[in-house]
């Protein structure tokens, strides 16, 4: 039995550092698959995996508008943070795009205590405060002058915008399925083939570059799918037979090592600002994790 949780925290474990690649991983696939294509092919693959490996989910009516619910913010969660970072002008833009979807643990604990009528912990508000200061640092270039802020964000400001969004979007799925999806098993590969659905309808109907398969680019392609739609895989194991409190902990590390690995595949020099901006977000991350647990004491 200690062995089995053992092993399921290690799953866990692994699951965050799959998810420490995605921003850098989806970045190199949308430069190599168009920004469109490329996160519909991820989708795909990605469901088609998760649904070979967890199996296809029991429907009924009674969980219909939980599905519907929990589905359009999945979509528009997944969507929404591959387009930004495929639309980015680039990697330096991705990279900072990338640290503004590390804002999800933090508005997930407030969310949640908002959507399960939980009281709001005290430490959440500076919490807060900390990790949108990480994100203002990062985007100011060092500096907190809103004239350096806006000057910044003015190249695509779309692509910041969406990934902020999709934060949101992450945050409210999360404290959604916490009070209502309880009894959704085996839901999120649904989710990701729903989802590919969604992006091949709009890749088919809008403007743009026509996608091209380049053999040499299917390795990365591969690598993305399975490290998005793997952790999920893992990620729900450890959570189910590991040490949950122990992997939450270190998951709300993600965002530096998201970054590191980030400079490493894409050949990206980290600098200071960014790396203190980082911090910034993972310690507001750290304290709202820290006042979710005190609120369950």
């Amino acid at each position: 039995m200690k062995n089995t949780k053992v092993i399921a925290s290690l799953c866990g474990i692994v699951a965050i550092l799959l998810w420490s690649m995605v921003v850098g991983v989806v970045r190199d696939v949308t430069e190599h698959f168009t920004p469109l294509g490329g996160v519909a092919l991820i989708e795909t693959i990605g469901g088609i995996f998760l649904t070979c490996l967890m199996g296809w989910p029991v429907f009924s009516r009674k969980s219909a508008w939980i599905l519907l619910v929990a589905g359009i913010l999945f979509a528009g969660c997944e969507a929404g943070l591959a387009m930004a970072l495929g639309f980015s002008h680039d990697r330096n833009q991705a990279m900072e795009v990338g640290i503004i979807n590390y804002l999800w643990p933090t508005l997930t604990i407030f969310f949640g205590a908002l959507i399960n009528h939980q009281k709001i912990r005290p430490l959440v508000f500076p919490a807060v405060v900390i990790a949108m200061t990480g994100i203002v640092f990062v985007l100011g270039q060092g500096t907190f002058s809103l004239s350096a802020l806006l000057n910044h964000i003015s190249h695509r400001p779309i692509c910041y915008v969406v990934a902020l969004i999709d934060a949101v979007s992450w945050a409210l799925y999360c404290a959604f399925m916490q009070r209502f999806g309880a009894e959704q098993k085996n839901v999120t590969g649904f989710f990701f083939l729903c989802t590919a659905a969604v992006l091949w309808a709009v890749y088919a109907l809008a403007p743009g570059p026509r996608l091209e398969v380049p053999v040499t680019s299917i390795p990365v392609l591969l690598v993305a799918a399975v490290s998005l739609s793997g952790g999920y895989a893992l990620w729900n194991l450890g959570m189910t037979n590991g040490n949950p409190r122990f992997l939450i902990s270190l998951s709300y590390f993600t965002p530096v090592l998201s970054t590191v690995f980030y400079s490493f595949w894409l050949d990206t020099t980290l600098t200071r600002t960014f790396m203190e901006g980082a911090f910034l977000v993972t310690v507001g991350s750290f304290l709202c994790m820290l006042s979710g647990l005190r609120s369950n004491l």
